[in-house]
């Protein structure tokens, strides 16, 4: 455990380097980097795991709070489940396996840690974004105005959507909370639809 606890240290270390000088703070108790903004928090978030079979990884995914957002979406959950400061509003993953089973590959995952912060996590996080660039970016729609559903949005994405839509005066709102309804209400037998029926309760009458 000393000796996991140990590699996780020293990748935290590398990222840390990267990331300090940008005023990106350390909260080791959740492995990630955070930065309070005007508006929200900026995320930087590692995700350790050590298999039962002895393989050791790491993956990381940076992404952007906003608070107006969140407040709507947290309305309606009980604090029970897991709610805090660091939810990411908006969000990008980056698909590698970064390994650490050995001296070589921990070194190799530090060096490409550190490049992918540099190159994307950084401009992704530093962006200045407004609700109109949220509502955009959460509720991408085809050429019919139909809701694009992609892999990975998170049991609240429509939520925040239509949050982010409603804040922001998007126009297509009223499109967005017909077609979001009707997918919530048949997706998995309708288990989300209590929780999302709630919170676009909150959204008509207090957002």
């Amino acid at each position: 455990m000393t000796f996991w606890k140990n590699i996780k240290s020293d990748i935290l270390k590398g990222c840390e380097d990267i990331l300090r000088p940008h005023a990106y703070k350390l909260v080791r108790s959740r492995s990630s980097f955070e930065k309070p903004t005007a508006t929200g928090r900026l995320i930087v978030l590692m995700n350790f795991v050590s298999s039962d079979v002895g393989n050791r990884f790491v993956r990381i995914r940076c992404g952007v709070r906003n608070n107006e957002i969140e407040r709507i979406v947290s309305r309606t959950l009980s604090t029970d489940k897991g709610y805090h400061p660091s939810t990411i509003t908006i969000g990008t993953d980056c698909d590698t396996v970064w390994l650490l089973n050995t001296q070589e590959e921990q070194a190799s995952t530090i060096k490409g840690l550190q490049s992918y912060i540099q190159d994307v996590a950084l401009p992704f996080l530093e962006k200045d974004y407004s609700l109109q660039d949220f509502s955009a970016l959460l509720n991408v729609t085809d050429a019919e105005g139909r809701p694009v559903y992609r892999v990975g949005m998170g049991i609240r994405f429509w939520q925040r959507g239509l949050a982010a839509a409603k804040l922001a005066g998007d126009e297509r709102f009223d499109d967005l909370k017909r077609h979001y309804t009707d997918h919530v209400r048949v997706l998995s037998n309708g288990f989300y639809f209590p929780e999302f029926e709630k919170c676009l309760r909150y959204i008509d009458e207090y957002a």
